[in-house]
C-alpha cells in the first residue's frame, strides 16, 4: 500500500487569514479616528475664521462712528524714556457661534 501524505504547506490556514484581517482592521481604526479628530479640528478652526470676520466687520463699523469719548487713554512710553498719551476710547468686541466664541479688544483714539 502506497502512503500518501503530502505535506503540502503552500496556502494560509484559517488562523492565519481571521489574525491579519483583525490587524489590517485595528490599523484601519487608528487611521479612520486621526482622520476624524483632524477634520473636526479643520471644521472648528473655520468656524472661529467665520466668527473674527464677523467680529472684524463690527470693529470696523464701529471705528467709522465718529464721538468717541476720552474715558481711557493709550500711554507709550519710549526706549529714551519720552512718554506719549493718546486719549480715546477702548471697546471690547465679543461674538460668539455655536461652541466658539472670540473677544477682541480694540483702543480707538480720539479724533
Amino acid at each position: 500500500m502506497h502512503n500518501n501524505n503530502n505535506n503540502n504547506n503552500k496556502g494560509m490556514t484559517l488562523i492565519e487569514v481571521i489574525l491579519a484581517i483583525a490587524i489590517i482592521g485595528i490599523i484601519t481604526v487608528s487611521f479612520l479616528s486621526i482622520f476624524t479628530t483632524g477634520f473636526s479640528l479643520v471644521k472648528r478652526a473655520g468656524d472661529k475664521s467665520y466668527v473674527v470676520f464677523d467680529n472684524h466687520a463690527e470693529i470696523e463699523a464701529s471705528l467709522s462712528v465718529p464721538g468717541i469719548d476720552g474715558t481711557s487713554s493709550l500711554k507709550i512710553i519710549l526706549n529714551d524714556g519720552t512718554e506719549i498719551v493718546v486719549p480715546g476710547a477702548i471697546d471690547v468686541f465679543t461674538q460668539e457661534s455655536g461652541n466658539v466664541s472670540t473677544n477682541i479688544t480694540v483702543f480707538r483714539p480720539i479724533n
